[in-house]
Order: C-alpha cells, then sequence, then structure tokens
C-alpha cells in the first residue's frame, strides 16, 4: 500500500529488471562503485510546491541507518558507502561493492527531508488523506510525475487474517484481496471475480547435506533429481500454484537461463546414475545398498499448523523416492517465522538431515550468495567452489554482463546440484471484475500498475 505514496529512485519492472523511477539516469566511473544518478526534474511533494532534490534522498539514507539492522530496508543501507550531492538534482552514490547488482539498494522508499511536512508526505500517485489502525484512505496525486492514476480514491483495509480477509471479499466488503492459498482459484466467476495468478520469490527447494558420503556424489543429488514427479507434487499439494524450475532465478526473471532446464521426471535416468555410482539392490529388498551400507536418507521438513503444504510434499516424495530405492524417514521440527532459535533453523545450523524441504524467499537482484556460501548456505556446500561464480555476478558492470555471468552460475547449479530446486510458489490477486487494465504484477509489487487501472461501469 505504501508503494502508492512513497516511491523509491530505481523500480522493478515485471521481469525483475532495474527501470527508472525517481531517478532518470544514472552511470558508472571506472570502478564500478562509484554511480552517477540524475533524479527527474520537477518532481513534487503532496505537501507544498517544494520539488525533490538529493537532500531528500541524503536524508532518507541517513534515516534508514539510524535504524539499526533490524528494518526492512537495513540490508539496501549497508550495501552503500555515502550518497553525496553534486547538485540539487545530482548524486554521487559511493557503493561498497562494484557491479550493478548494486543498485538494487536503491529500492528503498525516499522521505521529504523538510521538516515541516508530516510524515505520510510522499511523491506517489496517491497520497494520504485519513488513517486509523485498521483502514488508510489515499487520494490521487493530480500533480503526480507521470500521467495521474483513473481510480480518484482508494480505501485499503487491514483484516485479522487473509481468510478472513477473503471472507470480507465474498461479503462484497473489498474489492481486491493479494493471497497466498492455493485454493484462491475457487474465487473466479465469469464477469465477477477474476484470479491472477503471479510469480513469487519464494523457491521450494530440497535441501541435500554434502557431509553424507553418499549424497557427496553428484550423481545421487541428479538422481534424487530425476526421481521426484514435481509435476505430481504441484498438481495434487499446491493445486497448480507453483511453477517448476531447475533453478533459484524466478522463470519470469531476466536474468533466468532457459537452457537450464535438465532434471525431468525420470526414473528410469535415476536408476541408472543410482548405479553408476554404486548403489546395487543385491538382496533383493528393494533398497539400495553398497556393501552393507544401505541408502536410507532422513528427510527434515517444519511441523506448522498453518502450512501442510511441505508435510505432504515431503510424504510424496518420500514414496517416489522409494521407486528407485531410497528409503526415506521424514522428521519433523517446529518452526515459527524469522525466529533463529526455532528447531527446524537449529537442526539444519547443525546439519541435523540428510534431506530438508525449505523454503527460500529470493532477492530481486539475483543474489545467491546467501544460500550458496553465507548464512543460508546450510547442509555443507563446498562455498570456495561457488565464489568466483558469485562474484562475477555481482560485479558484472551492466545488464548484458549480468546476464551472461548469472547464466554461468545458473548452468553450473544444474551440473553440481549443491540443493535441488524444486519449483516457485504462485500467489494470486483475487479481485473485482470491474477492475480493468491490472496487467503482468509480482507478489513484490501487486499495486505496481495501479495508476494505469480502472473501473469498468455498467453499460461501458
Amino acid at each position: 500500500m505504501y508503494s502508492l505514496v512513497y516511491e523509491s529512485l530505481v523500480a522493478c519492472d515485471e521481469s525483475n529488471r532495474l527501470v527508472p523511477a525517481l531517478a532518470q539516469k544514472w552511470s558508472p566511473d571506472d570502478t564500478g562503485r562509484v554511480w552517477t544518478v540524475v533524479l527527474r526534474n520537477n518532481v513534487l511533494w503532496h505537501e507544498g510546491d517544494e520539488v525533490l532534490s538529493a537532500k531528500d534522498i541524503i536524508y532518507t539514507f541517513e534515516k534508514i541507518k539510524s535504524y539499526g539492522k533490524s528494518t526492512y530496508y537495513a540490508e539496501a543501507a549497508s550495501a552503500i558507502e555515502q550518497i553525496e550531492e553534486v547538485d540539487a538534482a545530482t548524486m554521487r552514490i559511493t557503493m561498497k561493492t562494484p557491479g550493478a547488482a548494486a543498485l538494487y539498494s536503491l529500492l528503498f522508499p525516499v522521505l521529504s527531508s523538510n521538516p515541516t511536512t508530516s510524515s505520510t508526505n510522499g511523491t506517489g500517485p496517491y497520497k494520504i488523506v485519513s488513517a486509523t489502525e485498521t483502514m488508510v484512505e489515499l487520494k490521487k496525486n493530480s500533480r503526480w510525475w507521470r500521467q495521474a492514476p483513473y481510480i480518484e480514491s482508494v480505501r485499503c483495509l487491514s483484516r485479522e487474517s487473509n481468510s478472513v480477509a477473503l471472507d470480507s471479499f465474498e461479503a462484497g466488503l473489498l474489492n481486491m484481496v493479494p493471497t497466498s492459498t492455493v485454493s484462491a482459484g475457487k474465487y473466479r466467476e465469469e464477469g465477477v471475480t477474476n484470479v491472477l495468478d503471479i510469480m513469487s520469490q519464494d523457491a521450494e527447494v530440497l535441501l541435500v547435506n554434502h557431509v553424507n558420503a553418499g549424497l557427496r556424489n553428484a550423481d545421487v543429488r541428479r538422481a534424487l533429481a530425476h526421481a521426484i514427479d514435481r509435476s505430481s507434487i504441484v498438481s495434487n499439494v499446491y493445486m497448480n500454484r507453483a511453477m517448476i524450475c531447475d533453478v533459484p532465478v524466478p522463470p519470469d526473471s531476466f536474468l533466468y537461463d532457459e537452457s537450464t532446464k535438465s532434471y525431468d521426471y525420470n526414473p528410469g535416468r535415476a536408476s541408472t546414475l543410482l548405479t553408476s555410482a554404486g548403489w546395487s539392490d543385491a538382496d533383493g529388498d528393494g533398497i539400495l545398498e553398497q556393501g552393507t551400507r544401505k541408502l536410507k536418507l532422513k528427510l527434515l521438513v517444519n511441523e506448522s499448523t498453518e502450512n501442510a503444504y511441505r508435510n505432504n510434499a515431503a510424504a510424496l516424495i518420500a514414496a517416489q523416492l522409494l521407486k528407485v530405492g531410497i528409503e526415506t524417514e521424514i522428521i519433523t521440527a517446529k518452526l515459527s517465522i524469522a525466529d533463529e532459535e526455532s528447531g527446524f533453523v537449529k537442526k539444519l545450523a547443525a546439519g541435523e538431515f540428510d534431506l530438508a524441504l525449505a523454503g527460500f524467499n529470493l532477492e530481486r537482484s539475483g543474489n545467491l550468495a546467501p544460500y550458496l556460501t553465507g548464512s543460508r548456505s546450510y547442509g555443507n556446500i563446498p562455498a570456495e567452489h561457488w565464489k568466483p561464480l558469485l562474484k562475477s555476478a555481482a560485479s558484472a558492470p551492466d545488464e548484458k554482463a549480468m546476464r551472461e555471468a548469472h547464466s554461468a552460475l545458473q548452468q553450473e547449479f544444474v551440473r553440481e546440484l549443491p540443493f535441488i530446486m524444486l519449483y516457485f510458489r504462485m500467489n494470486s490477486l483475487v479481485y473485482n471484475a470491474s477492475i480493468q487494465n491490472v496487467g503482468e504484477v509480482r507478489s513484490t509489487d501487486v499495486l505496481r500498475t495501479v495508476s494505469r487501472w480502472y473501473i469498468k461501469t455498467a453499460g461501458s
């Protein structure tokens, strides 16, 4: 909702590509760390007649830094070394590392530096006219630097849960509800309710513990990937609200390399790979072995009353792996969101698993370092192998170089399979069919196209 009120220097389009917003252009110096950023001309704030200036950007950056590491935009601030004013419309922004990917740190909302204006003073297509704990009312900004929105006002209402919000929608109390429920399709009704499936950054993965001698063999990891029928899981567990992908890059991203499609469901190929890795069923009990060692794996999954999807997926995966001679024991641990001390996270960090079903909310910049070499690199992934590829991707100076570097990283990912990418979750936007021209949006910014929306009235 606040993306309608406040804007950032840059924005992401429907493919996660950076596009100009409050900044009209930018260029790097020879080091790739220092960027000259030029603001748009005559961008007015909601209040008064002041125009956006470099001072506002510097003020916002310093304010974010003052909040410390606990805030949503702390990571953005940590990537920027300093912002200097060149003139009222120009800044010199020094990043801590070189590369175009650092520009994603400029996605923070810009605040006015004028102390006489309210904290709700923004530059976006809508301005706040009233607010309570449960409702924020917005009115269109007729002075917006782009074409003013067609819809005059927007009322944003909070509900105690998403299910309550959907009930309110069915009762005619809401016109639009974003949701992650897999049963969103049931709300679709021709001419009455539209349900738009939207891509998320939420990757569902099967982590592999490389301490396990058997799983250290890449052919065994490849066999696992071929043995899992992801189409069946997507259909039966997620009701087709997920998209199969072999790499941890959303298929609609400008960085995605389509040639990385490698692991179709092929139990015959899985068995061949396991045989080449030295596994066989000599005693005929249906479970593969090497000598006296059986191919038995512990599959860790989080225990949650709110989300049984992974538990159901784990049961299907265990049954599918058994068909190729791999016995799986499912173990559960409690997970609390954003709690590093929860049982599930502790077991991941301690390596108390052979396989683990987990979810990663990936960065829009395509940065995979946290999952291959960083704090979320569970399972003793050999970090040194990935550091050169990650560095090339992070330091790529422009979009062309970024695509090439990320393609090389993705190709190596499907060759080595440090973990097994399963699918990306799809969210949904449930809305009244009278709302027109919604277009392509993503879960990271479902209101991105709101200025183009209009209401179709009877007879129109």
